[in-house]
């Protein structure tokens, strides 16, 4: 009879344990597997960008130049969401324009703040981004006499390699569209301000370093 109610006891202390370490499990899994993102990087881009003027014609640019990056977020498992923000030190050549006009190429910065979220599986990532700011800051003679910044918004799909020691490398095609700029005063775009419409087009190569905190 005792071995009998010791046999049972144990099926008993079984069957309570068994959750317990699961949940433990689990809950320890999901430490390991959850922290904060923080990834610095550095790039190169090429763009091309095009503003198309109220009156019918365009101006386009080909652009190009490094970019500084920093990405702070969180992951859970394979899942991970942060906030990326870039600086772009870029030169831009103009590829074509209206006769009559002579707009020339000249240094720009780019500001851009992105939200990204993405999943991350052994030796590869994938992700999305949206850009609730993203200023394109075209200096003094390449759009007349001022400087010409232009406001919008982007959009972003990237892909990573990490499956080498310390660094990821990165590869981003971004899609802006603008709906205000900026000279020497505030302007909405449209047909009665100079331009109509703009937008532009970007590929990035980078390299980070991503640290799981």
């Amino acid at each position: 009879m005792s071995h009998l109610f010791s046999l049972k006891a144990v099926r008993q202390l079984y069957f309570v344990l068994l959750p317990c370490i699961l949940i433990g499990g689990i809950f320890s899994s999901v430490r390991a597997n959850a922290g904060i993102l923080f990834e610095p990087s550095v790039g190169y881009e090429y763009d091309t960008f095009n503003a198309n003027f109220s009156a019918g014609s365009n101006v386009a640019y080909s652009v190009t130049g490094p970019s500084l990056g920093l990405a702070v977020g969180y992951s859970f498992l394979i899942f991970y969401a942060d906030v990326d923000y870039q600086y772009g030190m870029l030169n831009s050549s103009v590829t074509s324009q209206p006769s009559g006009l002579s707009y020339t190429g000249a240094s720009l910065i780019r500001n851009s703040l992105f939200i990204d979220a993405g999943v991350h599986i052994p030796m590869l990532r994938a992700y999305v981004g949206y850009s609730p700011l993203n200023n394109w800051d075209f200096k003094a003679n390449s759009m007349g006499s001022n400087n010409v910044t232009f406001l919008g918004s982007g959009l972003k799909v990237g892909a990573s390699f990490t499956g080498l020691p310390f660094i990821a490398i990165n590869l981003e095609y971004m899609m802006s569209t603008f709906s205000s700029y900026t000279d020497s005063s505030n302007h909405s775009m449209g047909s009665s301000s100079t331009y109509s419409d703009a937008s532009a087009k970007s590929i990035m190569l980078s390299v980070s370093l991503p640290l799981d905190l």
